[in-house]
């Protein structure tokens, strides 16, 4: 059935509109995977500490083409009613920058690497908590469940035992049990980011990338990408995506053959030029337009002013304009920083430079950055200290280069 643009935002409605047999399988899916996992145990609402609550989460998964890819639904607990010192501690966890992730591509496609993806099916699942947690009981789980031997429906809660989408520190457990399994089997973190992993160097280098649950993984050899794979799947259970094509809103258009890498975000453009309502926009030859100075003196000046700003969703349009230059789009890195000091409050003036910026991309919405390798010989005969960092950046991308004595 044809996806509705709009996804449920609440159980009752993702279970009675049109398309409602796909949510009711994705709720089914997930419920099967908390029970599978042993997410919790179902045991009489305690006395001493009050149960938090839960709702569900519905998505469209979409591929790179901006297809709907498959119906998705996610139990989430209601992290904002925990305590601190009572039921979580620490919170933070890290992600790969996309830095890393954009100079593994480049040295993938520099050194002829296969490159592959998957990623882990209800990751926050496989966390094991430390903290006594207890939780309402989820919609959708009665009817699936004997509580004929329970003292009555109502005192029945879930206490905890695995960590669980929207705890506050759900997202540090589950790191801290991919990163243990990693190091486990040899990888070892980079210095420069703890979510970058290596293992063995030379011809038998291995590459994973981790950004939560979603993985990249490179070798020379696709063996030992499937061994890694294997080696994963043994504890996790994954979807492999094969050849890595798309992640985080940002296509891969790799070719071994002729060395080059394109990296684009044409689906994720599109989407903001459509959510934004900016479909009729003339395109723009510069992404900012000339002369435009954001001043403290445009800022709402009167009450009817500032409530006008606050309808125009100012702060979610740069937000996701700055997402495409940190991702793809470095041609518009020097035009979004000045609408990042307008993005408190600020009047319609500034609406319009931003929404400038984004009907650019109406007319290079193909734009990509592409990595294009060819094996030449650099000679420089002699390179003075305080540009030799230039021969750092030759040396990454895979060129030979030569370093004769200075003469």
């Amino acid at each position: 059935m044809a996806a509705t643009e709009e996804v449920p935002k609440a159980y009752a409605e993702a279970t009675t509109r049109q398309d409602q047999d796909e949510w009711k399988k994705a709720i089914a899916s997930e419920l099967k995977s908390l029970i599978v996992n042993k997410t919790w145990n179902l045991v009489p609402k305690p006395a001493h500490q009050g149960p938090i609550g839960c709702r569900w989460v519905f998505a469209l998964k979409r591929d790179e083409k901006g297809q709907v890819d498959r119906y998705k639904a996610r139990l989430v607990a209601k992290g904002y009613s925990q305590h601190h010192g009572i039921d979580y501690d620490e919170t933070y966890s890290p992600v790969a920058y996309l830095n890393s992730i954009r100079a593994m591509l480049a040295k993938c496609s520099a050194d002829g690497m296969e490159i592959e993806q998957f990623d882990v099916d209800t990751a926050f699942l496989y966390g094991k908590l430390e903290e006594e947690i207890y939780m309402e009981f989820p919609e959708g789980l009665r009817g699936l469940l004997d509580l004929a031997e329970a003292e009555g429906e109502d005192d029945v809660v879930c206490m905890l035992l695995q960590s669980l989408y929207g705890l506050k520190q759900a997202s540090r457990v589950w790191n801290e049990t991919i990163d243990k399994h990693l190091k486990s089997t040899g990888f070892k973190p980079a210095d420069t980011d703890p979510c970058v992993y290596t293992r063995g160097g030379g011809e038998d280098e291995w590459i994973v990338c981790l950004y939560v649950d979603d993985m990249l993984i490179a070798s020379r050899q696709k063996a030992v990408i499937a061994s890694v794979k294997a080696g994963i799947a043994e504890k996790f259970r994954i979807k492999d995506l094969g050849r890595a094509r798309f992640i985080l809103g940002i296509a891969i258009d790799y070719d071994m053959e002729r060395r080059t890498l394109g990296i684009s975000q044409k689906a994720y453009t599109e989407s903001i030029i459509k959510k934004f309502g900016q479909e009729n926009a003339k395109p723009c030859l510069t992404p900012l337009e000339p002369g435009v100075q954001l001043t403290k003196a445009d800022e709402p000046q009167t009450e009817a002013d500032r409530a006008k700003m606050k309808s125009k969703p100012y702060r979610s349009f740069v937000g996701s304009l700055m997402y495409l230059a940190c991702g793809t789009r470095p041609d518009i890195s020097v035009a979004v920083p000045p609408l990042l000091v307008a993005a408190v409050e600020r009047l319609g003036s500034h609406v319009l430079p931003v929404r400038h910026s984004a009907v650019v991309h109406r007319r290079v919405v193909v734009h990509r950055v592409r990595n294009d390798v060819k094996p030449r010989f650099v000679r420089l005969p002699f390179v003075r200290f305080a540009l030799a960092h230039a021969c750092v950046l030759l040396e990454l991308s895979g060129l030979r280069v030569s370093r004769p004595n200075r003469e």
